[in-house]
């Protein structure tokens, strides 16, 4: 999916969440048909034939190769009308530059968030700070999202929290949506110990530490400790 694609793709889901006569199984359908014609007709197959249980054996298979091609961010941070950071999707580390106040921190922080439901730089922040999340010229909603390519599959999985005006940071509504799919709840549990495990998120000081092969300095504040030499 080419950047013009996951536009006309994000924008197509906008349209489908904000407007309230399209149920999820129209909704279902419609972007079945957008995925392409074989998943039209599986969506088209699976009304036919009705909701059917199917039980079946856990694969042993190790899991498949997901990448990030785009982060969504609307309200949150430094980030007030909805914006999106578009990605190119494969193997490998991607960084992402711009002058200060761009928007980096928020782009990170709402992937991390996202993904794994927390965000390592604000472990150590103060409550006040912590308080602070929503963008002052966005404060009646607040949205993230990350769009996951898998290797070898077709289309795009959506990650997102939305919070509405007056939620706290620990509430909102945190949501999955397979391609060709309904959005359904989600907690990140398939995940957490690998997302903990091979964090894919480095600071600054630690991609410094990567690519130095040295451990970063206690001495220079960061967005793993924030300076407090833990």
């Amino acid at each position: 999916m080419n950047q013009a694609e996951r536009r006309l793709h994000d924008l197509l889901i906008e349209r489908l969440e904000a407007d309230p006569t399209v149920d999820e199984p129209l909704s279902r359908t419609i972007l079945a048909a957008w995925s392409g014609a074989d998943a039209l007709t599986a969506e088209v197959a699976g009304h036919e034939a009705g909701d059917t249980a199917v039980t079946s054996t856990p694969s042993t298979d190790p899991a498949p190769d997901v990448y990030l091609a785009a982060v969504h961010v609307e309200g949150f941070r430094g980030v007030g009308p909805r914006a999106t950071l578009p990605l190119r999707p494969g193997p490998g580390l991607t960084l992402v530059t711009g002058r200060n106040g761009s928007g980096k921190s928020s782009f990170a922080e709402a992937a991390e968030l996202a993904l794994t439901g927390d965000s390592r730089r604000w472990s150590g922040r103060t409550v006040v700070w912590r308080k602070g999340w929503r963008n002052l010229h966005a404060p009646t909603k607040a949205f993230i999202g990350v769009d996951l390519v898998t290797a070898g599959a077709p289309g795009v999985t959506r990650i997102a929290r939305r919070w509405p005006e007056g939620e706290e940071l620990t509430g909102g509504q945190w949501t999955r949506q397979l391609s060709g799919a309904e959005r359904e709840d989600f907690d990140g549990a398939a995940w957490r110990e690998d997302m903990v495990t091979y964090r894919p998120f480095l600071s600054y000081s630690e991609l410094g530490a990567l690519i130095d092969g040295k451990p970063p300095s206690c001495t220079t504040r960061c967005t793993t400790c924030s300076g407090s030499g833990r």
